[in-house]
């Protein structure tokens, strides 16, 4: 008898929690709406003061960095 109590009790365990994950999200979007976090622009921080131009010419320049033709070029010299 216990150990149908207990397959009983597993059971029912088991069931709730697969069960308790169906419950609904609450939505941060509503239709015209968003009511989550808002970003802010990457340039918008003491580095570049705001400067969008700045911003710019710095990530070009990371990236010149990264481009394997260009860098292939420039060790085989």
């Amino acid at each position: 008898m216990t150990s149908i109590k207990l397959i009983a009790a597993l059971v029912t365990s088991f069931l709730l929690l697969c069960f308790g994950g169906c419950t609904d999200k609450p939505m941060l979007y509503k239709q015209g709406e968003y009511h989550g976090k808002l970003d802010s622009q990457p340039w918008n921080n003491a580095q570049f003061k705001g400067e969008r131009v700045e911003w710019e010419k710095a990530l070009k320049a990371r990236s010149q960095g990264q481009d394997e033709y260009s860098r292939a070029a420039a060790s085989a010299r």
